[in-house]
C-alpha cells in the first residue's frame, strides 16, 4: 500500500540540502583559519608569560646570590653544575622527572647556586650571561608552535619580541639571544626575522 504525504509532511528537497551544506562550507572556510590564528596567538601569550617569569626568577636569583644564572637542565636542584658565565643551554618545559629546567651559577664564594624555572608545555628558553661577568644576562624564549620570539634583559624591565611568520614547528635555537652586556641588549639589535627586536 502506498502512503501519500501531504505538502506539510514532505521532507527537504535536494536543493535545500545543498544550500545548507554550501553555507556550512563557507562558514567553515572562514572559521578554520581564524582558529589556527587564535592557537598561534595563545602559544605566543604563553611564551610571553614564561619569559616574564624568567625575568622575575633571575631577579630573585640575583637578590639571593648576587649573580645571574644561565639556563640548564638537571635531574634535581642539587645536580646543577653551576656556571661562571657564557651561553646557557636550551631548556624546554614542562619539568619532568629527571629533567628540571632551571638557572644555575657559581657565585663569588665558589658556591653552586640553582633555582627552578617554570616553563609551559613546548616553550623553550635560553638564558645567557656574559663570560666571566654574572652581573648581566639576556634571555630568549619561543613556543614550538608559536611564531614569535620573546626576550628579556637584566638592564631593563621591558619585554622585547620578534615575530617570524612561518616559524611554527621550528624550535628555538640556542645562540640567537643577543650577548649580555652592561646596556640594553635588544634595542636596535637584529632578531631571528632579520628585523630589529621591538618593545612589547
Amino acid at each position: 500500500m502506498r502512503v501519500k504525504f501531504s505538502k506539510s509532511e514532505a521532507g527537504f528537497t535536494l536543493v535545500e540540502l545543498l544550500i545548507v551544506v554550501a553555507i556550512i562550507g563557507i562558514l567553515a572556510s572562514i572559521a578554520i583559519p581564524q582558529l589556527a590564528s587564535y592557537r598561534v596567538r595563545s602559544f605566543n601569550a604563553m611564551t610571553h608569560t614564561d619569559v616574564r617569569h624568567l625575568l622575575m626568577t633571575q631577579t630573585a636569583f640575583f637578590i639571593d646570590f648576587q649573580v645571574y644564572g644561565v639556563s640548564a637542565q638537571a635531574a634535581n636542584l642539587a645536580a646543577f653544575a653551576g656556571s661562571t658565565g657564557g651561553p646557557g643551554a636550551r631548556v624546554t618545559g614542562p619539568a619532568v622527572l629527571g629533567a628540571i629546567p632551571g638557572i644555575t651559577a657559581t657565585n663569588l664564594g665558589g658556591n653552586v647556586c640553582a633555582m627552578p624555572l617554570r616553563l609551559s608545555n613546548n616553550v623553550s628558553m635560553v638564558a645567557t650571561t656574559a663570560v666571566g661577568n654574572l652581573s648581566v644576562f639576556t634571555g630568549v624564549a619561543k613556543h614550538l608552535n608559536g611564531d614569535t620570539y620573546f626576550g628579556v634583559d637584566s638592564n631593563t624591565t621591558t619585554t622585547f619580541f620578534d615575530r617570524v611568520l612561518g616559524s611554527e614547528s621550528i624550535p628555538l635555537a640556542a645562540g640567537i639571544e643577543p650577548p649580555a652586556t652592561n646596556g640594553d641588549d635588544f634595542t636596535g639589535v637584529i632578531g631571528p626575522s632579520g628585523n630589529a627586536w621591538r618593545v612589547r
